[in-house]
């Protein structure tokens, strides 16, 4: 004898008017809560979801609510999931663990996470990325900068009230932005959203610093020239063309000198503008972060230059390589 179905199944509809009722999901009770069975390619697979509601008028609204939002998720691309914020979080930290055992690099970066996760996921844990919003991340800065504790004395030498600086709220963002760039890969959000940080404080007097002007540059590189004329053998005519590769690659790229000793032939990729000029987009890794930086139009011929005498090979493809080690030439500074 065929078992009797005794949980309660509700169709959730909706009512066109040619078509007239549109079935989109079921809704089922399980003990006092209301779950929903919702389907998005004519009943191949269901995502099985609660409602949270005990109310059975108040569910077929939020299950109806719950279709269209995952049927706009679809229509994206993108992946229907359960996935949250939190469990990102600890993928994103095992495979910052795992890059920085095998590079020994970006581990004060890691460290950072670790700490900044768990105030995160006090405020983003239990959401999906989808959820996480331009609105929902001002939301939090508020939120941090009236109730956050900073880490020195509450009251400042003036007597004023301290508060969460904005390298306190940048490195919770980075750690966030961290997190969200795994839900891109995995398809789970086709981009991350902005996340501003307002002006805390009063400006504080910018201050230049010091830098090269036109004459020192020409003086510098005249200078330079002259030591590879004169040179006593070619290796050290070589180790000067070098240097001048070097500093004029430095100026033109405006990247730090560690980021240019660990670049590699593979980090750069030329670029037309849209005036129609070549520049240098350039991936650093110094500092244990990944970024990018768009050079000036000069630094194509200098890298170029670089790469006509250098001596980098397939086996290390460092780009200031000299066969021996890399970066000796720069002993010349």
């Amino acid at each position: 004898m065929p078992r009797v179905r005794e949980t309660e199944y509700v169709d959730v509809v909706r009512m066109e008017q040619d078509d007239g009722a549109v079935h989109e999901a079921v809704i089922f009770l399980r003990g006092p809560i209301w779950y929903a069975r919702i389907t998005y390619d004519s009943g191949k697979t269901y995502h099985r979801v609660s409602t949270k509601k005990r109310d059975r008028e108040v569910a077929l609204k939020v299950a109806l609510a719950q279709f269209y939002e995952g049927r706009g998720v679809a229509k994206l691309g993108l992946k229907i999931t359960k996935v949250t914020v939190a469990s990102l979080a600890k993928d994103m930290l095992k495979e910052k663990e795992r890059r920085v055992a095998a590079t020994n690099r970006g581990g004060y970066v890691l460290r950072t996470y670790r700490v900044k996760v768990p105030i995160l996921n006090e405020w983003f844990g239990k959401l999906q990325p989808l959820q996480v919003t331009t609105k929902l991340w001002n939301d939090y800065v508020m939120h941090r900068l009236t109730t956050g504790k900073p880490k020195l004395a509450a009251i400042t030498k003036n007597g004023q009230q301290r508060k969460l600086s904005r390298g306190t709220i940048e490195q919770e963002r980075d750690t966030l932005r961290a997190t969200l760039r795994l839900a891109v890969e995995r398809r789970l959000i086709s981009a991350l959203p902005e996340m501003p940080i307002p002006r805390l404080g009063s400006r504080k007097r910018m201050v230049s610093r010091a830098s090269f002007s036109d004459s020192d540059i020409a003086v510098l590189v005249n200078r330079i020239n002259r030591q590879i004329d004169g040179a006593r053998n070619e290796e050290v005519s070589w180790n000067n063309r070098m240097l001048l590769c070097y500093v004029l690659f430095l100026l033109t790229t405006g990247i730090r000198t560690n980021d240019a000793k660990l670049l590699k032939w593979q980090d750069v990729t030329e670029l037309q503008r849209g005036d129609g000029k070549i520049v240098l987009q350039i991936t650093c890794r110094g500092k244990g972060m990944e970024r990018d930086s768009v050079s000036q139009p000069e630094a194509t011929l200098w890298l170029r230059e670089l790469r006509r005498i250098a001596r980098a090979v397939l086996k290390d493809p460092l780009i200031l390589y000299d066969g021996k080690g890399f970066g000796d030439h720069t002993r010349l500074l």
